[in-house]
Order: structure tokens, then C-alpha cells, then sequence
């Protein structure tokens, strides 16, 4: 009697254990998707992120050092090539959103709410009208944002990290960013021809 309640109790411990486990393998998955970001201090979306990047334009990739230029709520990402600026990204840092005002030479009007704290990420999507100013032209767009978990490699680990898209209806345009709690803007993708990351060579 003794061992065949024993082998009970060791039975709903096992079942018990393997239910534990299950848990702590998809909770970690869960709580990411349910991130919340609540104010500009999570990310620290104007923080220089590296001084070493690379910038691909058309395909052609370009070994490059980037600074930063704040004034005010502006602050702007510069890209040089031996001294040489090859492009510029330009975002206003609130406390109530980060938003992009212009990068590889489009501006936009009135800016586009990348983030909106608080914001849950994957729970967050926005609509909103701008105008797409280029050279020579200026269109008015509907721009669709939303956002996921994702990954991103900086200093050689890789991290969780935010990736925001954006949807612009005309011209139909993808535009992507990536931000890692701490580190700020970590990478960004304009369109298919403008892409803008660590270098890690």
C-alpha cells in the first residue's frame, strides 16, 4: 500500500514538473510580446548607438563613422565617409513619441509617430496623413505603423530588440527601425535601397 502511494505522489510530481517547465519555456516568449514601453527613458531612442557604422546605398555598402546633432527635441544621425556626409536621419525625441522627420533625402509632414509611449509592442498599430516631401515633389500619404519583437547583433551579442514598421501608401514604400532597450536606434532600413547598422568588421 506504502509503495503504490508513493508511485501516486511521484506521478503528480512528474506531471507537475513537466507543467512547470512548460511555462518557463513559453513565459519568456510571452512577456516579449506583451513588452510594454512606457516612456522615452526605455529605450533612449536619441542615444548614439555606436560611432562605427555602415551604410548600404543600392547595394554598394560603405564603412563609416556617424555622429550625433541635438537641438532640442531634434536630434540627427550623420553618416560620413572620410569626412564626406553620405546621408543624415533626423527624428524629433518628445516625451509623449519619437518621430522621423526626414532621412535619405525625403522629409516628412508633419513627422510619423514611430513610437507613442506607452506603447505594447506588437499590440500597437497607428494610422496617420503626412506628405512625403522629395526633391522636386510633395505627396500627401497614409502611413501605417506597427510593431513586433524581433533581434538585433550589436558589439558582437545578440539582443531582443523592437522593430517598428512603416507603411506608406503612396508612393508604396517600406520603411523599418530597430531599437534595443539602452543602446536606442540600433538599425534602420529605408525602403529597399538605404539601409543603416553597426559595423562590425
Amino acid at each position: 500500500m506504502w509503495h503504490l502511494r508513493w508511485r501516486r505522489v511521484a506521478g503528480a510530481l512528474a506531471i507537475l514538473w513537466v507543467a512547470v517547465s512548460s511555462c518557463s519555456c513559453i513565459a519568456p516568449e510571452a512577456r516579449t510580446q506583451n513588452l510594454r514601453v512606457p516612456s522615452p527613458l526605455y529605450f533612449d531612442a536619441s542615444a548614439l548607438p555606436y560611432q562605427h557604422a555602415s551604410v548600404s546605398l543600392a547595394g554598394t555598402r560603405i564603412p563609416c563613422t556617424m555622429d550625433r546633432i541635438v537641438d532640442g527635441d531634434t536630434v540627427s544621425f550623420r553618416l560620413h565617409d572620410q569626412g564626406r556626409l553620405i546621408a543624415e536621419e533626423t527624428y524629433e525625441d518628445g516625451p509623449k513619441a519619437f518621430r522621423l522627420i526626414s532621412a535619405a533625402g525625403d522629409r516628412y509632414d508633419p513627422p510619423i509617430d514611430l513610437i507613442r509611449y506607452p506603447m505594447v509592442v506588437a499590440g500597437a498599430k497607428t494610422e496617420q496623413e503626412s506628405s512625403l516631401i522629395e526633391p522636386g515633389s510633395t505627396r500627401k500619404t497614409l502611413v501605417e505603423v506597427t510593431s513586433v519583437t524581433d533581434k538585433q547583433t550589436l558589439d558582437g551579442f545578440v539582443l531582443d530588440a523592437v522593430r517598428v514598421d512603416v507603411m506608406l501608401d503612396a508612393p508604396k514604400r517600406m520603411l523599418k527601425f530597430w531599437f534595443v532597450k539602452g543602446k536606442g536606434l540600433v538599425r534602420t532600413e529605408i525602403g529597399t535601397d538605404t539601409v543603416r547598422e553597426q559595423d562590425e568588421s
